[in-house]
């Protein structure tokens, strides 16, 4: 990533939580009860067809979401190893966009305090404005599909501390000081 001679790794986790019985209140949504996602997967694995179990490609209960159904997407765990260790670091900018497939001419709410409300008629990009540290999705109709998410990490120098700075900060004003006696 940065360029040099050694491979560079970042990893994270992807979080993703679902809710069932969301509510929107202007400006604000509450989200409903947590809804178990394991239950996504066991309905795609197989022990014998399918031994590794295969997520669903849409966000959501269900695999999508519905009327007064939320998602949450966070990014946890971020680990950045600068192959020639000069020290770098990454640090997570936000999410983006994100794209949404299935039914028209429904609104949804991005979000929870003072939730974004956007009217859409069509598939494509969602449009919220962002970046967003959590991503929250509220729908209200059926057959909603959301996928395509777009994130971004800078990975830099990091800057001296304060404290680096004060030795050098303590030699300059001995120098000048000395220079002032002369």
């Amino acid at each position: 990533m940065d360029g040099g001679t050694v491979d560079d790794t970042l990893t994270f986790d992807l979080r993703l939580k679902g809710f069932t019985g969301s509510s929107y209140t202007s400006p604000d949504v509450t989200l409903g009860t947590a809804y178990d996602l394991s239950a996504d997967w066991d309905s795609v694995y197989d022990a014998t067809t399918n031994p590794v179990p295969t997520p669903l490609q849409h966000f959501g209960p269900g695999g999508d979401i519905d009327n007064n159904q939320s998602f949450q997407l966070s990014i946890e765990n971020i680990f950045f190893d600068q192959g020639e260790g000069d020290g770098w670091a990454a640090t997570f900018d936000g999410f983006s966009a994100i794209s949404k497939y299935g039914t028209d001419n429904t609104t949804y709410y991005f979000g929870t305090t003072a939730a974004e409300s956007i009217f859409m008629t069509g598939d494509g990009d969602a449009g919220f404005s962002g970046p967003v540290d959590v991503l929250t999705v509220t729908a209200t109709a059926n057959g909603n599909r959301f996928r395509d998410l777009d994130f971004a990490f800078t990975t830099a120098i990091p800057e001296p501390g304060t404290y680096a700075l004060l030795p050098g900060l303590t030699g300059l004003a001995f120098v000048m000081a000395r220079r002032g006696r002369s």
